[in-house]
């Protein structure tokens, strides 16, 4: 009888178990379903966001503010929530074109959202399936049909047709591109932007105070030497504050390099500037980001 009983507690409790993973396969599954189910609408942009059931999502929590910008759940440096000139352009060349902007690293969609709440449509594309979830459940729900998604690590798994788009933004991610993807990310947004499109552009600077003050005398060698990515930083190289949020490299950029690299990829300079973002707590002096805004030209 006690072996009976004994039997039984062991076949229950591998019951239990299964019926666990049963309800786990199938929470997987109707999560997966969310972005691939037989109601998702693909277009050439990604999915419509408003074809996705985006209650059956999961929830994830966002990790706390770190002083004036949020971590990412990749690793991959923070995301920024105040509009400077280079996000104040996107939002304004957004608002007059007539097909969706696209903005490249999305994190969790914060300008995205800017873009939204001006009734003008835009694809939010980032490698993290997690990020562009919060995107979907933070995004204002009445404009959905004015949001697409797409998943994808850049540039590698993201595509677009020729001439989709008349605005790309890539903010602080192309500081996370070795040298030849930066230069295939270039490539690949050229082909993507209609003629003077425009690619604007935001990235870490070899004057940001999380790498000058172990990289600065580094850096001033390797742009004497005329190292192509004279920028490059490992991650032992970090200020530590940054250990638990930052990517195993930064690739930073100076001034001088953008204004010779983007002619070379069919890009034509409107604008670039040093600055800081409103609220950046470093002593940067206004040099600890660049930006640009540049036009696609024909290639040379």
């Amino acid at each position: 009888m006690g072996g009976y009983r004994l039997k039984k507690m062991v076949y229950d409790h591998s019951c239990n178990k299964q019926k666990n993973k049963t309800m786990s396969e199938k929470k997987a599954q109707k999560e997966h379903d969310a972005f691939s189910g037989e109601n998702v609408k693909n277009t050439k942009y990604g999915i419509l966001a408003s074809s996705i059931d985006i209650e059956s999502l999961p929830d994830h929590k966002k990790p706390n503010q770190v002083r004036d910008e949020i971590p990412t759940l990749n690793r991959c440096g923070y995301m920024k929530s105040k509009l400077e000139f280079f996000g104040e352009t996107f939002i304004d060349l957004a608002k007059v074109s007539n097909k969706p902007a696209l903005e490249v690293g999305c994190a969790y969609g914060w300008l995205t959202h800017q873009v939204l709440e001006t009734d003008s449509e835009i694809v939010a594309s980032d490698i993290s399936r997690e990020h562009l979830e919060i995107t979907l459940k933070d995004a204002p729900h009445n404009k959905l049909d004015n949001l697409y998604i797409s998943k994808g690590s850049f540039p590698e798994e993201v595509s677009f047709d020729n001439e989709s788009f008349d605005v790309v933004m890539a903010s602080r991610i192309i500081h996370f591109l070795k040298g030849e993807d930066v230069k295939k990310g270039l490539d690949k947004i050229h082909s993507w932007l209609t003629p003077n499109g425009a690619l604007i552009c935001t990235n870490c600077s070899i004057y940001h105070s999380s790498v000058k003050e172990k990289m600065s005398k580094i850096f001033e060698e390797r742009i004497q030497n005329k190292e192509e990515w004279a920028g490059l930083t490992q991650q032992d190289s970090f200020d530590s504050v940054h250990d638990d949020y930052s990517h195993s490299f930064l690739n930073c950029f100076y001034k001088e390099q953008l204004e010779k690299l983007l002619p070379e990829h069919g890009f034509k300079i409107e604008e670039i500037r040093y600055f800081d973002y409103p609220g950046d707590p470093w002593p940067d002096e206004g040099k600890g980001h660049i930006g640009f805004v540049a036009r696609k030209v024909a290639k040379n």
